[in-house]
């Protein structure tokens, strides 16, 4: 989503700039006087890493914030209805501090808004779970998507995570805390409760000016940022798929995803030969995505298009005008490909320039 795609790119931003402040002081304690300057040294090396993990918390919320509100905005079709509203409305009545967000009394009208549906300034892994029930998406597909793998930025390549364990901050919870662990939760969804709590409450004591005894490293931080783009890529993938998921089971048209005819598929090489809709073809196939039914896990896929070709034979950037086409894809190892079977959606945001609004009329106060 471009939600994703915008936090990524922020979070890399983040974790290059940092890495060359590291490098500045580095430089710096090369130099002859470095001894003049060692208590300084270790104050701007101290600010640069206590800005970062402030910053790569608030990426996390934001992103999340965000995410949520760009799901429901795009696909208002299937996702606001009467249990959406219901949630929604309990629980602004529950925090009373929402409410002047969500009412406008002026027109009378109930608007939501990122800070309406997403509410909170502590964004551990609970709250993420809050919210996938308020959207009535299953919280067990999201246990699926997760043991998939630690994304790594060539992805469906993933990071072990015994590796990544040992550069990451070590766990530890405060005596007040209780993380709760779901049932059925399998061993990266721990790992990722328990890191994602130590990012709230690490930033919660720097922003607080609480004293902390040791700072995170240059690879701890560095880990915590990987764990965070992990997890926006496989956040991005379940919300698709939960929504496309809705549309299918529901048998609701969508502008936004469309039903690819698959002709014929060949396993071995990983290929799928697709005959597209006149609407699809001509399009840059890099500005679309494209998802398949992993039946197996009964979950819906991003499957990454390595190469298209014509009729011919040829490479091609875009979905050929006349003709079937064939496309190299990644993931595919895990389903069986069945051409009969395979289900195949080419994705893509089209934009909801209308207002997210919720009309209510009141037709009798007794």
């Amino acid at each position: 989503m471009k939600t994703t795609d915008e936090y990524i790119a922020k979070l890399g931003k983040l974790i290059r700039d940092f890495e060359n402040q590291e490098e500045l002081v580095r430089e710096i304690s090369r130099h002859s006087d470095f001894n003049t300057y060692r208590s300084t040294l270790t104050e701007l090396r101290k600010g640069f890493r206590e800005n970062t993990i402030i910053n790569l918390y608030t990426c996390w919320e934001s992103y999340i914030k965000k995410v949520f509100f760009e799901i429901i905005f795009f696909h208002q079709d299937i996702l606001n209805n009467g249990t959406f509203f219901k949630k929604i409305v309990e629980k602004v009545v529950k925090k009373n501090h929402l409410a002047s967000s969500f009412y406008d009394l002026d027109s009378s009208k109930m608007h939501l808004s990122k800070n309406v549906i997403t509410h909170s300034n502590n964004m551990n892994i609970s709250v993420l779970f809050e919210m996938i029930s308020e959207f009535d998406f299953s919280k067990e597909d999201f246990y699926k998507y997760v043991e998939l793998g630690i994304r790594a930025e060539d992805y469906p390549n993933v990071i072990l995570l015994d590796e990544i364990r040992e550069s990451c901050p070590q766990f530890e919870i405060d005596k007040n805390d209780n993380l709760e662990v779901p049932r059925g939760s399998n061993e990266i969804l721990k790992f990722y409760i328990e890191q994602i709590y130590m990012l709230v409450k690490f930033r919660n004591r720097l922003a607080h000016l609480d004293e902390v005894s040791t700072i995170w490293s240059m690879e701890q931080i560095q880990a915590m940022s990987k764990i965070v783009k992990s997890l926006m890529m496989t956040i991005d993938e379940y919300l698709v798929g939960q929504v496309l998921k809705k549309y299918v089971e529901s048998s609701t048209n969508s502008f936004s995803f469309k039903e690819v005819s698959v002709t014929n598929a060949f396993p071995a090489i990983k290929v799928l030969e697709i005959d597209p809709e006149s609407t699809q073809r001509g399009r840059k196939i890099d500005t679309l995505y494209f998802f398949a039914k992993d039946r197996k896990n009964n979950i819906y896929r991003n499957i990454k298009v390595e190469k298209m070709r014509n009729q011919k034979g040829n490479k091609c950037l875009n979905i050929p005008k006349i003709g079937k086409c064939s496309i190299e894809i990644s993931c595919i190892d895990l389903w069986t490909l069945k051409n009969t079977k395979e289900k195949v959606f080419i994705y893509e945001q089209v934009e909801n320039k209308a207002p997210l609004v919720l009309n209510v009329e009141v037709t009798d106060f007794y």
